[in-house]
């Protein structure tokens, strides 16, 4: 629903960035160059002075001509893109183009270019160069509003995000972030990712809100929030931090990848996938996140109709759980449900699971009992006597997905790395290469395949195969076992995601001061003892053993102070301290126990900056 208040306001703004285009349309004659006078892109060498100064259209276009990037405007008209510059200031005033009482008050002027805390600016071309559409324009964000017009004055209004410029280099990040949202979904679900009017139809000069203006606000929020986090997504990518929606992405990329064909065999479906791993320190939330991902994957397919997958969908839609933190989920009623739902699968590796578990194998099934057994009344006693051939969980699930080739599959393996990998994947090491999905193998037990159990479980050709519709995706804690302990031949056939503390903040919390007010707290104690733990004061310790958010949710839970120093204390005692105390057995040449609980006893302040 569209905030009336900050309609009103992105109106006010409109109008006053309007009068001022429309007034350097009109008056072009006034606007000389001060002296040493430069554009806001400047060639190498060039001294920048665009702040004071306006151009007329043939020194603009000179500048130009030896910038190869074209001159700005609008650095002149707002410093650190929110405060008014002196400049612009006196050119309102002087012009008459924003009322008086606004221009006078320092404080509500430094504020008025705003909507919703978000600097909206004005960006135009230097001198005549303004009357090219692509230099003039609305800055929201990562959104522009372009102005188009001609001598007579504005005509219309286009809501755009720009196009990357190959050749400057300087905005890469620009260039960066418009190729990631042409990969967006919500991006390309928006009607008009592009929207543009007849400038009369925005009634600005009107005493209601027109519905064009209304449409042209929520197109500039929608394609801004997008923007905004795509953008944020880019910075925790390069920082190595994943939240949810980048762990999700990975997950829904994984399933079906293009690779380039030649064109003779363009017509060829020609198609592979990845299997993943997330992995890293205990308590960074990677199991949930990846029950939640899939959750939401299987939700989101609209063409599911099935009776367990509605479910799945009302839990979530209940809960308020899709683009939202976890705080509001109730795990084990999502992994209940989800359980319920064929499109899923959940198995924990540990040391006796093997081949027969997950693959196929013989093993003890229900026989009659003998008929002067004490047990004759029931006749399917487990006697234990009776073994036959069965399929394992694994191929069990890809026997759902054959028959279901519409839909994607999800099969999660938590703490993968406690099995004994070549024992329980055999010859499945060849099947899980994701160039060969769909291609058959003659697996351990062939030679007691009957008809019927190969028409239930095998392919068209009586072979196993995993079909191209399954995802497999594996969760690990490096202190348990290190990455580096899996054979090649396994760490080929996965992509290995490392899931750090700091991404666990963001998978368990999700940066919400509303859920979780003693946040600001948390981020900084999780930085302060995890700077530790990798520190080189602990020779046993590493980066392997920091702790993860999970561990600090009912702190950042507390609703006031004094609760959160309750529950600072619970955690020490009851989950951090054992926990370290069994990290650090047989350190003797490293700092005590006692260290790390100085630095966990240490005032946390709640004002502090968030620290990732």
């Amino acid at each position: 629903m569209t905030d009336q208040s900050e309609l009103e306001h992105f109106k006010d703004i409109l109008n006053v960035y309007t009068n001022v285009v429309n007034y350097l349309i009109q008056h072009k004659a006034k606007f000389k160059p001060a002296k040493g006078g430069a554009a806001a892109h400047t060639a190498e060498g060039e001294k920048d002075d665009v702040s004071e100064t306006y151009m007329t259209y043939e020194e603009a276009n000179e500048i130009a001509e030896r910038s190869k990037t074209g001159p700005g405007f609008a650095i002149s008209l707002m410093k650190d893109g929110s405060k008014p510059r002196p400049k612009f200031v006196e050119f309102l005033r002087k012009y008459n183009l924003l009322s008086q009482g606004v221009l006078d008050d320092k404080k509500r002027l430094n504020q008025y270019f705003r909507v919703g805390g978000v600097p909206i600016t004005l960006q135009i071309g230097a001198g005549y160069q303004f009357l090219m559409p692509a230099k003039t324009f609305i800055n929201y964000g990562w959104v522009n509003i372009n102005y188009i017009f001609d001598d007579s004055g504005v005509t219309a209004l286009k809501c755009w995000i720009p196009k990357p410029q190959k050749f400057d280099l300087t905005n890469q990040r620009l260039n960066a972030l418009v190729n990631r949202l042409a990969q967006d979904p919500n991006y390309k679900g928006l009607k008009q990712p592009v929207y543009e009017k007849r400038f009369a139809e925005f009634g600005l000069h009107d005493d209601a809100i027109t519905p064009g203006l209304e449409a042209l606000f929520n197109q500039f929020n929608a394609l801004k929030v997008i923007a905004e986090r795509n953008a944020r997504e880019m910075a925790d990518e390069t920082n190595g931090i994943f939240g949810f929606a980048r762990l999700k992405d990975k997950i829904d990329e994984a399933a079906i990848r293009p690779v380039q064909v030649k064109l003779e065999d363009a017509e060829r479906t020609n198609r592979t996938a990845e299997n993943l791993i997330f992995h890293g320190a205990p308590g960074t939330g990677k199991t949930f996140s990846v029950l939640r991902a899939a959750a939401e994957l299987i939700a989101a397919d609209n063409a599911d109709e099935s009776g367990a997958t509605k479910e799945l969908r009302e839990i979530l839609d209940k809960a308020e759980m899709s683009g939202s933190n976890d705080s509001s989920v109730d795990s084990i009623t999502l992994f209940k449900v989800l359980q319920k739902n064929p499109r899923f699968e959940f198995v924990q590796f540990h040391p006796s699971y093997d081949y027969t578990d997950f693959v196929e194998g013989l093993r003890p099934v229900p026989v009659k009992a003998d008929a002067d057994s004490a047990d004759s009344a029931d006749s399917t006693v487990p006697t234990g006597s009776g073994f036959a051939l069965q399929a394992g969980t694994f191929m069990e699930f890809c026997a759902r997905a054959r028959k279901d080739s519409g839909h994607q599959y999800y099969f999660l393996i938590d703490e993968i790395n406690r099995g004994d990998i070549s024992n329980i994947f055999g010859e499945l090491f060849f099947l899980l290469d994701g160039g060969y999905r769909g291609v058959g193998a003659t697996t351990q037990y062939a030679n007691l395949h009957i008809k019927a159990f190969s028409d239930k479980y095998l392919n068209e050709e009586g072979k196993f195969d995993i079909p191209d519709n399954v995802t497999i995706v594996g969760t690990m804690n490096d202190i348990d076992r290190s990455v580096d302990s899996f054979d090649f031949a396994m760490r080929r056939r996965f992509r290995f995601i490392d899931i750090n503390w700091q991404s666990s903040i963001e998978l368990r919390f999700e940066g919400d001061t509303t859920a979780y007010p003693q946040l600001n707290k948390v981020k900084n104690l999780m930085a302060r003892m995890n700077n530790a733990i990798a520190g080189a004061d602990y020779p046993t310790l590493n980066a392997d053993y920091a702790l993860g958010a999970s561990y600090f949710a009912s702190m950042a839970q507390a609703e006031s102070d004094e609760k959160y120093d309750e529950e600072k204390a619970v955690t020490w005692d009851q989950k951090i301290k054992p926990l370290l105390e069994e990290y650090l057995r047989g350190n003797v040449d490293g700092k005590t126990i006692g260290d790390l609980q100085n630095e966990w006893n240490k005032k946390d302040d709640k004002s502090a900056s968030d620290k990732k």
